[in-house]
């Protein structure tokens, strides 16, 4: 989850693009409500990626797309207005081709996971997703901060007090 108030100096004010999957959206909304996450950016031009690792992600934006409540799942009578706001609409919910997922998997960025018994689950970070999708797609991407030869040095999160 990306946690905003408080950061607008170091991580700006507006987010047009805003990727998850259900499962990191539930969890980030569970571990980071005490430094102040309560859900993605709200706002008429945010537009939600959905990164599909399960049929939870299907769900909630059938839900989202229709008004209506989901309908099966962990998340079986939520209200998607609860994450997108009330005039969330089919033209802001976008979700990543399943082919380009498994594409970054098997061939872009292949790991050793791939040949445990953990190969079913594997799926490449959504910040990666989220960047290797912008560089295949945009004309200029910037990744400032993404990663560093010295990223060891420091925190996780540009929110975390200490590391």
């Amino acid at each position: 989850g990306a946690i905003i108030k408080g950061f607008e100096e170091d991580v700006g004010s507006r987010t047009t693009h805003y990727t998850f999957s259900t499962n990191t959206l539930i969890n980030s909304m569970r571990s980071y409500a005490g430094s102040g996450y309560r859900g993605p950016p709200v706002s008429k031009e945010t537009r939600y990626v959905f990164l599909p690792d399960h049929d939870r992600d299907y769900l909630l934006m059938k839900a989202a797309a229709t008004h209506t409540l989901v309908e099966r799942g962990p998340e079986r009578a939520k209200d998607p207005t609860k994450y997108f706001g009330a005039d969330v609409s089919a033209k802001k919910l976008k979700m990543y081709h399943p082919d380009f997922v498994r594409y970054l998997r098997n061939r872009f960025l292949r790991s050793g996971a791939l040949k445990t018994r953990f190969k079913d689950i594997y799926r490449p970070s959504t910040g990666a997703t989220m960047l290797l999708a912008a560089l295949h797609t945009c004309d200029q991407v910037s990744a400032y901060g993404f990663m560093t030869p010295d990223y060891k040095n420091y925190s996780d999160h540009y929110f975390d007090s200490t590391y």
